[in-house]
């Protein structure tokens, strides 16, 4: 059998530090305009930090590959910020005593920017000093990637008595993850409610305090297909 190294000598040498750090805000209004009519705007802001730091002796070795080797050490990053905007458009409205209905306007904007550092260093001349400027060689690579989505949306909301309910939507969503000619989708829906336990019949049966049937039909889609996949590539 091939030679190994030493598992508790791996563990107790191997040098392996990983330093995160997260921040999340939010930040909203609401404005009524008239009564009834309300304008929502919000602000949400997600920054995550991630940086790793090893370096392996020459004493300890790797898998299937005992010491003594060269001693390596490696430093990687990346930072991530996700913003998303949210403004809405609600009206209310009643309209004697059965009918009530509510609408809603939208548009949504999302974009998150990843970047990356990754860097790594052979020859050390000792097992002293660990940072990589005590490497001889140095290799790395940086990059950036973002995506962003754009959406327009709109609901209109109407029951009858509180027991017969309807409600449509429709959804139109922009992805830069796909291509020019195919970047928009819409996606349609609707549903019907029936809240049972507001029956005449219903009322008597002190169990069950609220019933609801309701029935739905829609498309939906999704932009997780990765960021410039839409793209060829040459090699």
């Amino acid at each position: 059998t091939a030679e190994n190294l030493n598992p508790i000598n791996f563990l107790e040498n191997y040098e392996s530090n990983i330093v995160t750090a997260r921040a999340i805000a939010s930040l909203y209004m609401n404005y009524e305009i008239v009564s009834g009519l309300n304008f929502r705007s919000s602000i949400n802001i997600d920054w995550r930090n991630r940086k790793h730091d090893t370096f392996l002796p020459s004493y300890v070795g790797l898998f299937r590959n005992p010491p003594p080797q060269d001693a390596t050490g490696s430093h990687s990053a990346s930072t991530i910020t996700n913003w998303l905007n949210e403004n809405t458009l609600t009206y209310d409205k009643t309209f004697g005593n059965d009918h009530r209905a509510s609408f809603l306007l939208g548009y949504t904007v999302q974009k998150e920017v990843t970047g990356t550092e990754s860097i790594d260093g052979t020859g050390f001349p000792d097992d002293d000093v660990t940072t990589l400027n005590a490497a001889t060689i140095i290799t790395g690579s940086t990059g950036i990637a973002e995506w962003s989505l754009l959406s327009y949306l709109a609901r209109v909301n109407y029951a009858f008595k509180d027991k017969y309910l309807v409600t449509a939507t429709v959804r139109r969503d922009g992805s830069s993850r796909f291509g020019g000619n195919n970047k928009w989708g819409v996606f349609p829906s609707g549903s019907v409610g029936w809240r049972i336990s507001q029956e005449e019949f219903m009322r008597g049966l002190a169990s069950v305090s609220d019933l609801k049937l309701r029935a739905s039909y829609g498309f939906a889609g999704n932009n997780s297909i990765g960021n410039y996949t839409y793209i060829p590539g040459i090699t």
